[in-house]
Protein backbone atom coordinates (compact mmCIF):
# COMPACT_ATOMS: atom_id res chain seq x y z
CA UNK A 1 0.00 0.00 0.00
CA UNK A 2 3.12 2.35 0.87
CA UNK A 3 3.63 3.07 -3.31
CA UNK A 4 -0.27 3.62 -3.60
CA UNK A 5 -0.54 6.43 -1.24
CA UNK A 6 2.87 8.07 -2.14
CA UNK A 7 1.50 8.45 -5.72
CA UNK A 8 -2.04 9.39 -3.78
CA UNK A 9 -0.30 11.83 -1.98
CA UNK A 10 1.42 12.88 -5.08
CA UNK A 11 -1.21 13.54 -7.09
CA UNK A 12 -3.15 15.37 -4.49
CA UNK A 13 -0.30 17.81 -4.42
CA UNK A 14 0.04 18.40 -7.98
CA UNK A 15 -3.63 18.45 -8.69
CA UNK A 16 -3.68 21.55 -5.74
CA UNK A 17 -5.98 19.48 -3.42
CA UNK A 18 -5.56 19.96 0.32
CA UNK A 19 -5.95 15.84 1.34
CA UNK A 20 -3.24 13.58 2.55
CA UNK A 21 -3.37 9.69 2.69
CA UNK A 22 -1.89 7.51 5.25
CA UNK A 23 -2.75 3.65 6.24
CA UNK A 24 -3.59 2.93 9.83
CA UNK A 25 -4.89 -0.24 11.36
CA UNK A 26 -8.21 -0.35 12.96
CA UNK A 27 -9.61 -3.08 14.84
CA UNK A 28 -12.87 -4.80 13.11
CA UNK A 29 -14.67 -8.00 15.35
CA UNK A 30 -11.35 -8.52 16.95
CA UNK A 31 -9.62 -8.25 13.48
CA UNK A 32 -6.96 -5.77 12.93
CA UNK A 33 -7.46 -4.25 9.25
CA UNK A 34 -5.99 -1.87 7.53
CA UNK A 35 -7.87 1.41 6.73
CA UNK A 36 -6.92 4.32 5.03
CA UNK A 37 -6.91 7.92 6.70
CA UNK A 38 -7.64 10.66 4.40
CA UNK A 39 -7.37 14.09 5.79
CA UNK A 40 -9.10 16.88 3.94
CA UNK A 41 -8.25 20.14 5.10
CA UNK A 42 -9.80 22.45 2.88
CA UNK A 43 -13.22 21.43 4.67
CA UNK A 44 -11.12 20.06 7.86
CA UNK A 45 -12.89 16.36 8.01
CA UNK A 46 -10.80 12.56 8.04
CA UNK A 47 -12.03 10.01 6.09
CA UNK A 48 -11.58 6.09 6.53
CA UNK A 49 -11.63 4.12 3.08
CA UNK A 50 -10.28 0.41 3.01
CA UNK A 51 -8.32 -0.59 0.65
CA UNK A 52 -10.89 -1.58 -1.80
CA UNK A 53 -12.14 1.66 -2.29
CA UNK A 54 -8.91 3.85 -1.87
CA UNK A 55 -7.79 1.48 -4.94
CA UNK A 56 -10.78 2.55 -6.83
CA UNK A 57 -10.64 6.21 -5.88
CA UNK A 58 -6.90 5.97 -7.28
CA UNK A 59 -7.82 5.12 -10.74
CA UNK A 60 -9.56 8.27 -10.50
CA UNK A 61 -7.19 10.41 -9.16
CA UNK A 62 -4.84 8.90 -12.26
CA UNK A 63 -7.73 9.80 -14.93
CA UNK A 64 -8.05 13.29 -13.42
CA UNK A 65 -4.23 14.00 -13.15
CA UNK A 66 -3.81 12.60 -17.00
CA UNK A 67 -6.26 15.06 -17.41
CA UNK A 68 -4.19 17.67 -16.45
CA UNK A 69 -0.99 16.65 -18.36
CA UNK A 70 -3.29 15.81 -21.43
CA UNK A 71 -5.11 19.15 -21.93
CA UNK A 72 -3.50 21.54 -19.14
CA UNK A 73 -6.80 21.89 -17.22
CA UNK A 74 -6.74 21.68 -13.96
CA UNK A 75 -10.50 19.96 -13.02
CA UNK A 76 -12.95 21.76 -10.91
CA UNK A 77 -16.04 20.35 -9.40
CA UNK A 78 -18.81 22.56 -9.04
CA UNK A 79 -20.41 20.06 -7.00
CA UNK A 80 -18.15 18.41 -4.55
CA UNK A 81 -20.05 15.24 -4.58
CA UNK A 82 -18.38 14.64 -7.70
CA UNK A 83 -15.02 15.04 -6.71
CA UNK A 84 -13.33 11.55 -5.89
CA UNK A 85 -11.34 13.10 -3.45
CA UNK A 86 -14.90 14.04 -1.06
CA UNK A 87 -16.33 11.61 1.14
CA UNK A 88 -19.73 12.18 2.70
CA UNK A 89 -19.36 12.02 6.27
CA UNK A 90 -21.45 9.19 7.21
CA UNK A 91 -20.23 7.00 4.70
CA UNK A 92 -16.48 7.45 5.27
CA UNK A 93 -16.87 6.60 9.18
CA UNK A 94 -16.76 2.63 9.17
CA UNK A 95 -14.37 1.56 6.58
CA UNK A 96 -16.03 -2.12 6.48
CA UNK A 97 -19.54 -1.38 7.26
CA UNK A 98 -20.00 -5.30 6.41
CA UNK A 99 -18.28 -5.96 9.31
CA UNK A 100 -19.36 -4.64 13.01
CA UNK A 101 -17.08 -2.85 14.61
Amino acid sequence: MGPQINEANYIATTLMKNVTFKAAMVMIGGTNKITIVVSNRDINQSYNWNPEKFRLRLVLFREMLDDLLDDGILQKFSDPKKDPFWDPEKESQNPYPEEKT
